[in-house]
């Protein structure tokens, strides 16, 4: 099994209520196999989602036949492919707005509880927004308005017909990425990403560390069928997203359009070891690769990879462009929805120069609400441990235990243990032997073997 991100707009309106309090009461479990989902609303798992905005995305997905229809929609598709004209295509206009995100990335089978037969993921994260869903013709341009029914042409065909709607697409566009919540016309899970469930509990990590290495795209398609425009087909005509490591065709694919292949592109690039032949120069080498990343990263960032943009602020970084353009390349990362981009920005703000103590927060918290769990370390360390180096006040000690607390309910021991740690030794707050005792528990129920001992 491996990590997908299926579309979900075909779930009936009572799946989707059942999607909604799943993901309210705790972590969301499905049973997916990669042509069909089916929620689990019975099997528990412990953990939370927390919502961020991002830039807002507008897009029609066009599904140009049923093989199509089947294969994107896991919930209904082979139902709705039937009832479809062997000339007609299924028109899905989304608009994205936030992700609801959990810092838990990952899970095994003895943490899940009820009925759980057939569970294969978790869902770590959903893209928020509105959609609608309508019949239009192959190879007809529509817009996402048109689909929504706002457009001028939205009857123009008689072919056309409204299947499906969800959310105020007028709602949506008042949106922005600092948003703390979404509009209350606009907060329909339009794609999920999926873990899968591993056999026994994973290892938590003492501490998340950060990472630099870049990730390739891998798009989660049936056999046969590659990721292009949004949706898994088995036309290779157009530009589609190019196996990981497959170099001759993430070139093609990147020279065809494909933003995705451009990104695992400049990857494999990235990856490689330069070899310099006699005479030559590290230096100049280095150079030259630099700016063939810069070239695929700053193309893939603009064609809405995320990872992309978090790339390009490395590569300008090292091609000592102004520092104001390394950030504009993190901060676009971070709009995008990318939590590393953001987290690596406030670094810039709260030890930079100029330090933005409040900006700088900011940047952490939404990062943290993206998913990336090492930011929710540094925000409560922000709190707890100023860098001025004076004591916190009662207000950051609070919001700093606060962050560590959720960090603890997502399985991350050293959270568990930093909780554990301020009971214990009572200085930012009210000593408390048995909450450090219930988090040297919790610690040592994520796997950490350091258990301290409790005072007498």
């Amino acid at each position: 099994m491996s990590d997908a991100q299926p579309l979900v707009v075909d779930m009936s309106s009572s799946a989707r209520v059942d999607l909604e309090v799943a993901m309210r009461e705790g972590l969301a479990v499905v049973a997916y196999d990669c042509k069909s989902m089916r929620l689990l609303p019975a099997c528990k798992l412990s953990g939370s989602y927390k919502f961020a905005g991002v830039s807002r995305k507008e897009e029609v997905v066009k599904l140009n036949d049923q093989g199509e229809i089947a294969a994107n929609l896991p919930f209904n598709g082979v139902k709705i492919a039937g009832g479809i004209d062997r000339d007609a295509a299924l028109d899905l206009a989304l608009v994205l707005v936030g992700k609801q995100t959990t810092p838990t990335d990952g899970a095994g089978r003895p943490e899940l509880t009820g009925r759980c037969d057939g569970a294969t993921h978790f869902v770590r994260s959903a893209s928020i927004g509105a959609f609608a869903i309508g019949v239009g013709t192959r190879g007809e341009a529509r817009v996402v308005a048109d689909v929504f029914g706002y457009g001028a042409s939205a009857n123009s065909s008689s072919q056309r017909q409204s299947m499906n709607k969800d959310g105020d697409l007028a709602e949506c566009r008042g949106a922005t990425p600092d948003d703390v919540k979404p509009p209350a016309q606009c907060r329909s899970a339009i794609r999920l990403e999926l873990v899968p469930i591993m056999a026994t509990a994973p290892a938590s990590p003492d501490a998340p560390a950060p990472t630099t290495e870049p990730i390739a795209i891998a798009a989660s398609c049936p056999a046969g069928m590659s990721m292009a425009a949004g949706r898994c087909t088995a036309d290779t005509s157009g530009p589609y997203v190019c196996a990981a490591g497959d170099e001759a065709q993430c070139d093609a694919q990147c020279q065809k359009g494909s933003a995705g292949s451009c990104h695992n592109l400049g990857v494999l690039l990235q990856g490689k070891k330069i070899e310099v032949v006699a005479g030559g120069s590290t230096v100049q080498l280095v150079q030259e690769r630099d700016e063939k990343l810069r070239k695929l990263f700053t193309t893939a960032c603009e064609g809405g990879v995320a990872e992309s943009c978090d790339r390009l602020g490395y590569v300008r970084l090292s091609l000592k462009t102004p520092r104001t353009e390394v950030q504009d390349a993190w901060q676009r990362a971070c709009n995008l929805g990318h939590g590393p981009g953001c987290r690596v920005l406030a670094g810039d703000f709260l030890h930079g120069a100029a330090p933005d103590l409040a900006r700088g927060r900011g940047l952490l918290d939404r990062a943290c609400k993206l998913g990336d769990a090492f930011s929710c370390g540094s925000l409560a360390d922000s709190f707890l441990k100023p860098s001025s180096g004076s004591a916190p006040t009662p207000d950051e000690v609070a919001q700093g235990v606060a962050v560590f607390k959720d960090a603890c309910a997502a399985r991350r021991r050293y959270a568990c243990r930093e909780v554990a740690r301020l009971y214990s030794d009572g200085k930012l707050v009210a000593k408390d032997d048995v909450v450090a005792l219930e988090y040297h528990e919790k610690s040592c129920a994520t796997g950490n073997t350091l258990l301290a001992l409790m005072p007498d």
